[in-house]
């Protein structure tokens, strides 16, 4: 979708539902992503050819229409030459994580969790958003500004129950689209930033 339509298709909505985007874990240098990726190639006996992310390339596709990256995506998924992004998709989940991430404490220090355009797409469309329980850049808070649900989905019916009531659902809403237009648009951040450095 463009960017009317995906507003078009929000606006069409009673609400998302997201988690925080990004990982649990982050290295300043990438050593686990490169150590997966190290481990990937090693087992493919280098049979095939890497683009790298960092690729021209990848600029150059980002410029063509959707349909034509939704083929090259197909193709660089399976063949003799393969994008970078699209390797190890079709790994074994418990593998990797008993090969990198099982000795890992959890949860870390310093979470890789994060708030996400997506959150402030449904923001700006006032639609009410459920969202797996999280810190959001502790800039949403539960029952505030969304609608929480565990991870174990342990309370799945009182999100649904709360969803339903239209007057909750659309105070939240409303609430946070105030709260975000009154303390997080770009112009807040970039005066919050001046502010940090002056």
């Amino acid at each position: 979708m463009d960017r009317e339509g995906w507003a078009a298709f929000l606006n069409s909505c009673k609400a998302t539902v997201s988690n925080e985007a990004g990982g649990h874990w982050i290295d300043k240098d990438d050593t686990t992503m490169n150590a997966i990726k190290d481990w990937i190639k090693a087992k493919s006996g280098g049979a095939s050819m890497t683009i790298a992310s960092e690729s021209p390339l990848r600029r150059l596709a980002h410029k063509l229409p959707w349909g034509v990256r939704q083929w090259l995506i197909k193709i660089l998924s399976k063949g003799v030459i393969r994008h970078e992004a699209l390797i190890g998709q079709d790994e074994d989940f418990i593998e990797v994580y008993e090969r990198f991430f099982k000795d890992k404490p959890f949860p870390p220090k310093i979470s890789g969790k994060c708030v996400s355009s997506r959150h402030f797409d449904a923001v700006g469309t006032q639609t009410c958003q459920i969202m797996m329980e999280g810190r959001y850049n502790d800039i949403f808070v539960a029952d505030e500004h969304y609608i929480p649900l565990k991870e174990d989905l342990s309370n799945a019916q009182e999100a649904v129950d709360k969803l339903a009531d239209v007057t909750f659902r659309t105070q939240l809403a409303e609430r946070t689209y105030e709260f975000t237009m009154a303390e997080h648009t770009y112009t807040k951040r970039m005066d919050y930033i001046y502010k940090a450095i002056s």
